[in-house]
Order: C-alpha cells, then sequence, then structure tokens
C-alpha cells in the first residue's frame, strides 16, 4: 500500500472537482469523502479542507485578505483598495473579509499573504515614538 500525503490527496481533489457544478460536484465530493473514510482520513478532513482551500485560492490567483477598519470604508474605496492588492500579490482576485474593530483609531490594517500592514493612527504614532527616543 502506497503511503499517501496529504498534499497529494489535496491536489487530487482539485482536480476531481474543477470545474463542476450541481450533480457532478456532489458525485465527485461523495467519492472523495468514501475515500478519505476508507484510508481512515477523516479525522484529518478539517486540515485537508483548508489545505484545500489554500491550494484552490493559489492556483486561481485569488488572494484572501483581511481589512480591519474602525468604520466600514465607501464601496469605491474598497474597490480603489483591491486594485491595489490585486497589483501588490499579483492576483486575478482578492477575497476581502472587512472587520469593523471599535479599537481601531484611525487608518486600517491589511492582513494577506502571510504580512501584515498596519496603516493604523496607533501604530503611526508608536512608530513616531520609537523613532523620536531612539534619535
Amino acid at each position: 500500500m502506497t503511503n499517501l500525503s496529504l498534499k497529494r490527496i489535496v491536489e487530487t481533489i482539485y482536480v476531481l472537482t474543477q470545474g463542476k457544478t450541481g450533480k457532478d460536484l456532489d458525485v465527485s465530493v461523495n467519492n472523495i469523502v468514501r475515500f478519505l473514510a476508507r484510508k481512515r482520513l477523516l479525522a484529518k478532513s478539517a486540515k485537508i479542507l483548508n489545505m484545500f482551500s489554500d491550494y484552490a485560492n493559489k492556483q486561481e490567483k485569488i488572494v484572501p485578505v483581511k481589512i480591519t477598519y474602525r468604520d466600514v470604508p465607501s464601496v469605491l474605496k474598497i474597490k480603489e483598495l483591491e486594485e491595489i492588492l490585486k497589483k501588490r500579490y499579483q492576483a486575478e482576485q482578492i477575497r476581502l473579509d472587512i472587520v469593523s474593530d471599535e479599537k481601531v483609531f484611525g487608518g486600517l490594517k491589511i492582513e494577506g499573504m502571510g504580512e501584515v500592514i498596519d496603516l493604523t493612527l496607533k501604530n503611526k504614532l508608536k512608530l513616531l515614538q520609537n523613532y523620536l527616543l531612539t534619535n
């Protein structure tokens, strides 16, 4: 019996489900679940699902980005930000998760592709304070 890596399983699931919808997708998903059960991998299904999401996003050049504001920005600002992030991450699509946080005082915080861009007023003041104290 060959030892299957989760990475290979995720890649195979992507190929088996790519472009399918409706009944065809249901059949593929049922077959995948039966396979995972046979291989005793259902306990790892959450990890497989997370890996699948990351893999599919990478293949389709979709970048999930979390943006934290105090007040939700206008649609125009969101569209503008999406275009900037598409260029920065060389993505075809940005999947935005916009979060309102009362602790954010001015500005915004962007989290995507393993980086955090903190453009909040609090962070700018902290950077200025550090600069003034070290110089």
